[in-house]
């Protein structure tokens, strides 16, 4: 018994560990989601800070060589603002912080190179600024005008919210999918312990008759013992079973057994188990010992004995009955009171033309 109960709360507590665990490692990967999609904002939010940049300021040299093409500013301003675009491209071809987002979107870095050699191509013009006003600067200047847009396009696609909300899609499909196994996984346990408990309860269980069997008992016993002072326990055998295993069948014996069983569990406002073979207990835990103890067991034979009938065979089925008792006097453990009401079923198959006996706690024997 004590190896069953040991197994069945090693099952149990597998099957918890099982869900914590299960549980824990979906809170951390629900966690890790959110702290995915905090790290993806901080890359766009990134981008969009060097792409904005890099915009701004090749914009700005534009403009400032209109103004200068105009007389509107001095060289200086506009050289100034040709040193800030070439840094902004060198610093993005080179730093850390855009190394994820050059490695994710290589059509980006392709046309920030462009660009950058679009600009560095005006460097020598620059130096000399009587080219500042000939067709060929003005036409690198229209060439790096198109590598921004070309670059400005490629920007766009890679912060447009689309790739954005698609990425955080993704991500919630994978929550969701963590959650079905999550819910699949608890509804799996939640299967196996009910399969666990019905093991459990099959095997406090008689195959035959459907009773309880003998550790059920012994449960059953230490459990109205510790609630109540007052249980009496009948221990019953079949007369003659032997004899009708022996000449007519086990076949027979079983439907015998089946149909004493169904008697037994029909007896109101008692519990009724299989010891084995043709031993049965019935357990009542109502105040009504000792005082009519005696009429209530001539009771209970009339309502247990009947007449066995079938095509082939008819015989009486008669009881022996054996019963012990505890009360606020007398309190035996679980396994005495079993044995107490065994012993004084023993003796009425020793005591000729008398079916039942008590066991007398006070005394320590077994009445007739």
């Amino acid at each position: 018994m004590h190896r069953y109960i040991s197994r069945h709360i090693m099952i149990n507590t597998a099957f918890i560990l099982l869900l914590s665990v299960l549980t824990s490692g979906f809170l951390w990967s629900f966690y890790l989601q959110k702290e995915n999609n905090h790290n993806i904002d901080r890359f766009y939010r990134s981008t969009n800070w060097y792409a904005n940049r890099i915009l701004y300021q090749s914009e700005k040299f534009l403009y400032k060589n209109e103004l200068y093409q105009l007389d509107a500013i001095p060289l200086s301003e506009l050289t100034q603002s040709y040193d800030l675009v070439w840094n902004r491209l060198q610093l993005f071809l080179e730093a850390s912080a855009t190394e994820l987002l050059r490695t994710r979107h290589p059509q980006v870095t392709k046309d920030v190179e462009t660009l950058f050699n679009s600009i560095k191509a005006l460097d020598s013009d620059l130096n000399k600024p009587s080219k500042l006003h000939s067709k060929i600067f003005n036409d690198k200047v229209i060439k790096v005008q198109d590598d921004l847009l070309n670059l400005n396009y490629s920007l766009s696609q890679v912060l447009a919210s689309s790739i954005s909300e698609g990425t955080r899609r993704n991500n919630d499909l994978i929550q969701f999918w963590q959650l079905s196994v999550f819910i699949i996984t608890v509804l799996l346990s939640t299967t196996l312990l009910r399969m666990s408990r019905h093991s459990a309860e099959l095997a406090q269980l008689d195959p035959l008759t459907q009773l309880g069997n003998r550790r059920a008992l012994s449960d059953y016993l230490k459990k109205q013992l510790k609630s109540t002072s007052t249980v009496s326990l009948c221990a019953i055998d079949l007369k003659r079973f032997k004899q009708i295993n022996d000449h007519i069948g086990y076949q027979v014996g079983d439907l015998v057994l089946i149909e004493f069983a169904q008697k037994l569990a029909a007896i109101k406002q008692c519990k009724a188990f299989r010891l084995g073979g043709d031993e049965f207990i019935l357990v009542r835990t109502q105040a009504d010992i000792p005082n009519n103890l005696d009429v209530r067991v001539k009771e209970l034979q009339q309502q247990l004995e009947f007449n066995y009938r079938s095509e082939q065979h008819q015989f009486p089925v008669r009881v022996r009955l054996g019963i012990s008792y505890s009360n606020k006097k007398n309190q035996p453990k679980a396994n005495e009171l079993l044995d107490q009401a065994l012993l004084a079923l023993d003796k009425t198959k020793q005591a000729a033309g008398r079916d039942y006996a008590f066991y007398d706690i006070a005394a320590s024997s077994v009445s007739f």
